[in-house]
């Protein structure tokens, strides 16, 4: 049985690259209930999450423009953790990374490539959406 697409979570994945963003769609779309709604920047980010009831963020760090953290820091302002789980994604794997991440308010951290096991962990981890 299908869900009617205004029962399903919007999951806002933000990534400059559109391989990556199929990739993550991909992973989400294999739970009837997730909904992926793809944007390319921190701004198209920002706009998305007021035009949409946005469940949860999958954001990459390395973006033209304004970096994933810095867009991260932004929506702390207005969403809190719990409110809006967002999970940072990125090649990089230096442990610095990962530190900073958390303390700019990430709820978690995946490294690229996404692996469909560890992805869907996370997402289950982070928020009740999905539960």
């Amino acid at each position: 049985m299908r869900l009617p697409i205004n029962k399903k979570k919007k999951i806002l994945i933000v990534d400059d690259s559109a391989f990556d963003q199929r990739l993550a769609a991909k992973i989400l779309s294999s739970r009837e209930d997730l909904d992926p709604v793809c944007v390319s920047s921190g701004d198209e980010c920002l706009e998305a999450l007021k035009e949409n009831n946005i469940a949860m963020i999958l954001m990459d760090i390395m973006m033209p423009g304004k970096y994933g953290t810095q867009i991260l820091m932004d929506i702390r302002k207005t969403h809190s953790p719990i409110e809006l789980p967002i999970i940072m994604v990125t090649a990089k794997t230096d442990i610095s990374d990962v530190v900073g991440c958390i303390e700019s308010g990430a709820n978690d951290f995946l490294t690229k490539p996404l692996n469909f096991e560890v992805t869907m962990a996370r997402i289950l981890y982070c928020s009740p959406i999905t539960r």
